[in-house]
């Protein structure tokens, strides 16, 4: 059967997979855009914005019409009469109908468009009265699941897993279902594709949430109602020993399998796609064997992403926007060509410019604060005077769209925001960002701090290169202080070059850490959490020391000088608080690095040249390959330690024959 659609706005994906079922081959054909978010090529492609954009009568007339002609009964008897036993229906959290005797938070759901429920009760009975078994999947929650799309809202700052609400939301709506419809449900999939790779902090979450949903369904719907979570992006052996019999039963996993979402998937050839899905075909045994029901929820056999209604539209829009985007602009004199050339990417990238921003209530500890790194950081720093309604970890608000436009409008990458509340005092925000997007943040709290003003000592000249020394082990091997280091490194260095001057080293910045509590001696992380996952305690997490020093070269009767340390402030003592890991691959696209130059090439680093390396230190490495050593070959005197021989007469003659060979040896010398 393929696909229609009406009027060319659904987006639609029929998939089938065959899994083991009720000891029968059960074969689903999920019934995709029917239900779940249906997605608007002109309203951006997702319900969420549609929602934003068309009043709530011409959004619900759109869909009404969309529900009632995409999927008919007609579809239930083909479904059947080709055999096919199982049908998968998406829900979107919307559309289901909580009402405030249903859940102790909000019940709103706005800006999204409910309206759905009645046509899944009509779907149901279809499904019911053609014999066909019916999975239905909460296929979008509230905040965002992983940003995609078929989540309802397509963003690049999914808030699921961070806000309690959101989950606590997600479990009553799942109570609902089963108390109202579970009679009509063979299997409730709890949530599709929550994003596990977003971090530790999700997929701490998500483990949780299935072991609190599974128990929810369980106690309004019974044994009856089978119960199916999914591998969050983490792989199934992540899951090994979880939800496994007796403290989970009637549990599947749903394993989805796509090979067309990035450009090394899509330059495959139809060989390399089928060995590439055999290589799950182990892992996926290996885990049913010994752990719960396993089946291929999704999978498709495209073998691109151009499929009408999925990209085709976007590369459409990218192939009409390229001529702007390659527009080529003439400055108008010499002042702004040097303007738009600053602004070009480079190879080695220039001092990073920070913009200081003050949100609506600061004190006088934070405004102190800001003014001592603005003084460390300056001349590559913008201070924002007037108070701004900002608040990075808050997605219900323009902030990260305010970040961004700052950003582009001052050709700045890092932020530094500072904004005190009661529940978190003095909080100081590090965000980065990459080609004018929110690439990682981090929030830290000023616990102590020493302003430079306190220290009657000489400062260093602004816009010298400080020397930055981290003295920790947790800072290269925890994650949380590898970004907090990361991040410092990035906000205090200057211009990269490649050599300096001692005189030229006016100033040191020393970042350490409290004693590493013996709970963190080994640095390790749960990502992938087991049946009782351990959220992440930052009271425990040790602070973070900043120093700084002047430093004074003294004569030491060497070549080398001896250095001296003198305080000049500010003193910072921080706890680190909330954060946001980076994009995989917006970070991915950060980590690029350009083609190797001809320069390059001679000295030994690209691929003219091989095993040839530059070391952390900067030092050219070589490597020399040789053949396989064979000693028995090799020429050596002849010592009495290597004859094989043992008797007395054996090493006798040997003595005789050093002797009779010493005296030729000397003969030869004297002829000669």
């Amino acid at each position: 059967m393929s696909p229609k659609s009406p009027s060319g706005w659904g987006i639609t994906d029929f998939r089938r997979c065959t899994f083991k079922f009720k000891d029968q081959c059960a074969i689903t054909y999920e019934l995709d855009g029917l239900y779940s978010s249906i997605n608007f090529d002109i309203h951006r492609g997702n319900e969420y914005t549609m929602g934003q954009l068309l009043d709530p009568n011409t959004a619900l007339s759109i869909l009404q019409q969309h529900w009632d002609s995409w999927i008919t009964e007609d579809d239930f008897v083909a479904i059947s009469t080709a055999g096919l036993n199982h049908v998968r229906i998406p829900l979107g959290y919307w559309s289901v109908p909580l009402t405030s005797s249903d859940t102790n938070g909000s019940t709103s759901v706005a800006p999204y468009t409910p309206g759905a429920w009645p046509y899944l009760l009509r779907g149901l009975s279809w499904a019911k009265k053609h014999s066909i078994n019916v999975i239905l999947d909460i296929h979008g929650a509230p905040g965002s699941q992983n940003g995609y799309d078929n989540s309802g809202q397509r963003t690049s700052n999914p808030v699921w897993a961070l806000n309690p609400a959101n989950v606590s939301r997600t479990i009553d709506t799942l109570r609902f279902i089963v108390e109202n419809i579970g009679g009509l449900v063979d299997v409730i999939e709890l949530l599709n594709e929550p994003a596990g790779f977003r971090g530790d902090d999700w997929a701490q979450v998500i483990a949780q949430f299935w072991l609190d949903g599974y128990d929810a369904v369980r106690q309004a719907g019974g044994a009856g109602i089978k119960v199916m979570i999914g591998d969050a992006f983490l792989g199934v052996q992540a899951w090994s020993g979880f939800l496994n019999y007796p403290r989970g039963q009637g549990v599947i996993m749903d394993f989805h399998e796509y090979q067309i979402f990035s450009d090394l998937e899509l330059d495959r050839s139809m060989d390399q796609h089928v060995e590439f899905a055999c290589t799950y075909s182990d892992s996926l045994y290996n885990y049913k064997s010994s752990n719960i029901w396993t089946i291929i929820g999704e999978w498709s056999n495209a073998m691109t992403d151009c499929a009408k209604w999925l990209n085709e539209e976007r590369r459409r829009r990218l192939v009409l926007a390229i001529p702007k985007m390659l527009r080529t602009i003439k400055p108008k004199n010499a002042r702004s060509k040097r303007a738009m050339d600053a602004r070009l990417p480079k190879e080695v990238e220039d001092a990073r410019t920070a913009i200081f921003v003050k949100g609506t209530h600061t004190g006088e500890t934070l405004n102190a604060v800001m003014k001592d790194l603005m003084a460390l950081k300056r001349p590559n720093a913008i201070s924002f005077s007037k108070k701004n309604t900002i608040h990075p970890f808050d997605s219900t608000t323009t902030s990260i769209s305010s970040l961004e436009f700052w950003a582009s409008k001052n050709d700045a990458s890092l932020f530094l925001v500072g904004q005190t509340t009661k529940k978190r005092p003095n909080g100081l925000t590090f965000v980065r960002m990459y080609d004018n997007q929110v690439l990682d943040m981090m929030e830290v709290g000023v616990d102590s701090w020493a302003g430079m003003d306190s220290f009657k000592t000489q400062k260093s000249t602004p816009g010298h290169k400080p020397l930055m020394h981290f003295a920790s082990e947790l800072f290269d091997t925890h994650p949380r202080y590898v970004q907090a280091k990361s991040m410092l490194l990035d906000f205090f260095n200057g211009e990269v070059v490649d050599s300096i001057c001692l005189p030229g080293l006016e100033h040191v910045i020393s970042v350490s850490c409290a004693p590493t509590p013996a709970s963190l001696n080994n640095a390790t992380v749960n990502m992938y959490p087991n049946q009782h996952p351990i959220p992440e305690d930052v009271s425990s997490l040790p602070k973070i020391h900043i120093r700084a020093y002047t430093t004074r070269l003294l004569s030491s009767g060497t070549r080398i000088p001896r250095v001296e340390l003198t305080p000049m402030g500010p003193n910072l003592d921080l706890s680190l608080r909330r954060h946001k890991a980076a994009d995989p691959e917006l970070l991915k696209q950060a980590m690029k690095r350009p083609k190797v130059k001809k320069t390059d090439i001679e000295k030994g680093l690209g691929k003219k040249r091989k095993n040839l390396e530059v070391d952390e230190m900067g030092d050219l490495r070589g490597r020399v390959h040789i053949g396989k050593q064979d000693l028995n070959k090799l020429q050596t005197r002849k010592m009495k330690g290597l004859k094989g021989g043992n008797s007395d007469e054996e090493d006798g003659n040997d003595d005789d024959d050093a002797e009779e060979s010493d005296d030729s040896s000397r003969k030869k010398r004297r002829k000669a």
